[in-house]
């Protein structure tokens, strides 16, 4: 039979022809401490997904070789007790990688642990839903390994990501303006008439965001938060930031412009206040007391430097994306030295002016810092949530207002 026309292979039929080989591996995972019935589970749980793999893959020589690395990739996390439904890990086995058929059929072993790694890295950070939809409909641009692991980047920093904004920026110069629209969401966005491969098939769109996908923003045990912008959390939604508006040139040009203005993106507004960051800890947010804005810090990504809870943190920001950090784990922030850090904070009254038609509530300003770009974050004194306010026509006076506080971004 025409090898086109033949049934592709299935989980279940390889998992048996291949048993002998398997069942060693299972083995040692039984050894290092793996139930039988959790891997019983996550076997049959990896089989919807492997079997759509299969059928995209076309080679059944191809899917052959895959089955024993996500065999082994699913044995591992059941060792380490990570196969459970809010595990991003398992949810990138389950979810993303059976939507990367070229990626799989070219390095099996490489792949998977791009795409685990990199779902465990930024789950506390990004999208991971958005994530997962964008690096793979840009499976078919990608030739090698090395592609494949800056598109992983670029999509992280789109989905939400920012503090892998400098290294996704980097990145993306290597990647072709095809892998670029997809990744970044720019159909309809720039000029695809640049991409000659045009916007892909369509892979990943039925990637859902459930389980540990739906948590575009997050907060830790220890208080630190984190989003993307237009999710839920302490992200900065950003309206029309998903590809709207008109052509813009290539994607080369859209990045360029965002290089040189960290909020800029093609639909996102000029002015007007675009999202609020961190909020009270019992809802989700890092914080148990209202935060101020210290100031801005000299930084590739704008960061601000804010007091909460007795200690100081460090907001950092962009179009995509928000992440709430102490400044330092190591030390503590003595009483005085915070002090002194608030006594010195004076809202510039210009300052105030601008973003105050912005921020829709009646409030005292306690804080604001302005980057060069004219997006101001604001704190008020009955709000656990910070306002980021871009100040469009105010921005020269955001500039020359702005209270910066040299230091290096953590």
């Amino acid at each position: 039979m025409d090898q086109s026309t033949a049934a592709a292979p299935t989980w279940q039929g390889e998992l048996v022809a291949q048993r002998d080989v398997l069942n060693s591996r299972v083995a040692a995972a039984r050894s290092a401490g793996a139930s039988a019935d959790a891997l019983r589970t996550a076997l049959l749980e990896m089989g919807p997904g492997a079997d759509h793999l299969a059928r995209t893959m076309g080679d059944p020589s191809a899917f052959a070789a895959v089955v024993p690395v996500l065999v082994d990739a699913a044995s591992a996390l059941v060792v380490r007790r990570a196969w459970h439904e809010s595990s991003a890990d398992r949810w990138a086995l389950l979810g993303v990688v059976p939507f990367l058929p070229r990626a799989m059929g070219r390095s099996p072993k490489v792949t998977v642990d791009v795409v685990v790694q990199g779902a465990g890295r930024i789950a506390r950070g990004a999208d991971l839903g958005e994530w997962g939809r964008r690096f793979c409909a840009a499976d078919a641009h990608l030739d090698d390994d090395d592609a494949q692991r800056a598109a992983a980047a670029v999509a992280a920093w789109r989905s939400g990501f920012v503090r892998l904004r400098g290294a996704a920026l980097a990145a993306a110069g290597s990647l072709p303006d095809a892998a670029l629209v997809q990744l970044l969401d720019l159909a309809g966005a720039v000029d695809e008439s640049s991409s000659a491969d045009g916007a892909g098939d369509g892979v990943g769109e039925s990637l859902g965001a459930g389980g540990a996908g739906s948590a575009g923003g997050a907060s830790g045990a220890d208080g630190e938060t984190s989003g993307a912008a237009g999710t839920r959390g302490a992200g900065a939604a950003v309206p029309g930031s998903r590809g709207s508006g008109r052509g813009t040139g290539s994607p080369g040009d859209v990045l360029a412009r965002s290089a040189a203005d960290p909020f800029w993106w093609p639909g996102a507004p000029a002015a007007g206040r675009t999202g609020q960051v961190g909020g009270f800890r019992g809802s989700g947010g890092p914080w148990v007391g209202v935060p101020v804005v210290l100031g801005t810090v000299e930084a590739a990504t704008p960061t601000w430097r804010v007091a909460a809870d007795d200690q100081v943190w460090v907001v950092v920001a962009d179009v995509h994306g928000t992440a709430v950090l102490r400044e330092s784990a190591g030390r503590s922030t003595s009483a005085a030295e915070l002090d002194s850090l608030l006594a010195a904070v004076q809202p510039d009254p210009a300052l105030v002016d601008a973003v105050a038609p912005h921020l829709g509530a009646q409030d005292t300003v306690t804080g604001a810092g302005a980057t060069t770009a004219g997006m101001v974050l604001v704190s008020r004194a009955t709000s656990y949530r910070l306002d980021l306010v871009r100040t469009g026509a105010g921005e020269d006076r955001a500039r020359a207002a702005s209270h910066d506080v040299p230091q290096d971004q953590p």
